[in-house]
């Protein structure tokens, strides 16, 4: 059974200057933050933003419900692990399904929630 869709569009232009560390650390993971570090790019940083987005819709839990942007980590493969806040709304047998595709200007992040 479907239980939560969400998704997101960003323009991966929004990502593409984006060098201030300390506003990647409030948006991405430690983990999320050195999975990237070897090189600056901008539609990894827009897709992973797309997806963390979309998760929230999914939920129907945003950051003024107090939702924080570490709740969610997006994994290498794509793969999401949510946490905080979002933890009373999963159960045991929640599964999150992640996808990602772009244009030469969009990321569009589509989670899908499922018992």
């Amino acid at each position: 059974m479907i239980t939560g869709i969400g998704i997101d569009i960003v323009d991966r232009a929004r990502f593409h200057n984006v060098t201030d560390k300390h506003f990647l650390g409030q948006l991405f993971t430690e983990k999320e933050l050195c999975a990237a570090s070897a090189h600056h790019d901008a539609t990894r940083w827009a897709s992973w933003f797309a997806l963390k987005e979309a998760v929230m819709k999914t939920f129907c839990i945003g950051l003024h419900l107090g939702s924080h942007w570490h709740d969610i980590e997006i994994h290498e493969d794509g793969g999401v692990m949510v946490s905080g806040i979002f933890t009373p709304h999963l159960k045991s047998s929640t599964v999150i399904h992640a996808t990602r595709c772009r244009s030469k200007r969009h990321i569009i992040g589509f989670v899908l929630a499922q018992e």
